[in-house]
Formats: structure tokens, sequence, C-alpha cells
């Protein structure tokens, strides 16, 4: 189901802005450097390159921090990395969104990694992990899914949270 959302949403994407007009105009030219996660040093790590190759940095070095996603905050100062808050038991579920500063290299959780909600028809309703995380055009807010516990493959939801947390 992710997979498919996502080539979905990617789809979009591309037949939406073939000519590079989106709807409020032209879209931004993006400048920052391609992000990608490698196992080369042992687990998933993060890396980043010029669009032709070159420059290839590593961003991450910790064996016990996985990387899954990241993407680049639309000032280039920023990049929302999704991680594992620790590798117990379900890892699916302990995957939460953390906030990198690109000159020191921090990284500050930004979502919880279990998340409830009261809903009057439902009761109780349980979400774990963190998902596909996208940047709003402002930087304040980011946008990113949750699976559904346990109905682990059919329920997932969007939600939105500001870059402070709240």
């Amino acid at each position: 189901i992710v997979l498919v959302l996502g080539l979905f949403i990617l789809f979009l994407f591309i037949a939406c802005t073939e000519d590079g007009i989106g709807p409020n105009g032209p879209l931004p030219t993006i400048n920052h450097p391609i992000l990608f996660i490698s196992d080369e040093s042992g687990s998933l790590q993060l890396y980043k390159m010029n669009a032709d190759g070159t420059n290839i940095q590593q961003l991450t070095n910790d064996p016990g921090f996985p990387i899954y996603d990241a993407k680049w905050s639309p000032d280039g100062k920023k990049i929302a990395v999704v991680s594992l808050i620790d590798n117990l038991t379900y890892p699916f579920f302990r995957r939460i969104v953390f906030i990198m500063d690109i000159h020191d290299k921090t990284m500050v959780p930004l979502t919880p990694q279990w998340f409830d909600i009261n809903d009057s028809i439902h009761g109780r309703m349980e979400y774990g992990g963190a998902f596909q995380p996208v940047w709003s055009s402002d930087a304040a807010r980011i946008a990113y899914s949750r699976l559904m516990v346990p109905e682990f493959y059919d329920n997932q939801d969007v939600f939105v949270i500001n870059i402070d947390g709240t």
C-alpha cells in the first residue's frame, strides 16, 4: 500500500508538472545536493552528492541509527530524516521523523513514536511509526503518514506537525 501510494503521488506530481508549472505558477528551482541512502558502510546511512554524481559525502555514520527516508527542507538548512527510536520489537512501528541540522548534523526527534486519537465513533485509535515526510513550502510543517495499530496493512493516515513539534 505504501509503495503504491508513493508511486501514485509521484505519477501525479510528474504529470502535473511536466511543463514546470504548478498550481500557483512556476515551480521553484531546487539547488540542493541529491540525498540518497546506502548500506556501503554496513548499515543504512545518509549521503549527499551533486547532481552530476560528484562530491559524495556521508552525512550520518551510526550503525544503530539506520536511515529509511530523508527530505531536504525548502531552504536547504535542514533534513527530515526517518529512523528508529530503538531496535527492539516491532521496528516498523518504531520509526519516527527527526530534524537534522545540515551544519552541525544534530538530530532532534520531531514525531512521537506512538500517537493515540480518541474518536467519538471508533473510540481509541493507536498509530505507530512515521513514514514519507514532506515539508511544507515555508518549512514550518511536515506532513507524514502513520500506520494504525494493529491493522498494519490497510490503515494509513496522514498527519501534519509543526516543525517545533506541536
